[in-house]
């Protein structure tokens, strides 16, 4: 797995490790789509595309939670193990610099013991992008071109997706070496 994966640190977690994961890449292509469409200048078929996206992304932020709730409470002896990671190592195992603001602000999360927090924040992170997704859905009914609007609200999306897969490497990166550790 390449994104939030945990599913190594125990076969309990692997149905809904793969299944945050898949869903979450599943709602991101239809994001994809919908910003092919406004640069196509199809605001229709853009507003589809989001509505189409905004299940299986709901579906992985209630899966990100549940991690997060596993990783705070069954797995909460994963915190320490995690904190053991050379974190620049897996910053750089999966291409990212580990002097990014992004990583370094990780870093500080995963080296202070909260692991589960980043799982929360991806959830919170995921839900919100449902939720724009909903509002320019809503809001594209009846429009007939791309508004300046919807071009700023596709910048947007590219900045936060780009963050939340990031996010996304790092952490697995992190999980994947601590497994090692503690294997």
């Amino acid at each position: 797995m390449i994104f939030h994966n945990v599913d190594h640190l125990n076969p309990s977690l692997t149905a809904v490790s793969a299944s945050a994961s898949s869903q979450f890449m599943f709602g991101v292509s239809h994001v994809w789509r919908m910003i092919g469409y406004l640069e196509a200048n199809d605001i229709a078929n853009a507003a589809s595309e989001a509505r189409s996206a905004i299940k299986p992304l709901s579906e992985s932020a209630n899966l990100f939670h549940k991690l997060s709730v596993l990783l705070g409470s069954d797995f909460s002896w994963f915190r320490d193990e995690a904190r053991s990671v050379d974190v620049a190592d897996a910053a750089r195992t999966v291409y990212l610099s580990p002097d990014s603001q992004l990583v370094r602000s990780l870093n500080r999360t995963i080296l202070s013991g909260e692991i589960d927090s980043i799982f929360q924040s991806c959830s919170e992170q995921t839900n919100s992008l449902a939720a724009t997704l909903e509002r320019f859905a809503k809001s594209a009914v009846g429009e007939s071109t791309v508004r300046d609007t919807d071009i700023a609200l596709a910048h947007e999306l590219l900045r936060d997706l780009g963050q939340l897969v990031a996010q996304g490497q790092h952490v697995s990166s992190v999980c994947l070496l601590a497994r090692r550790i503690i294997a």
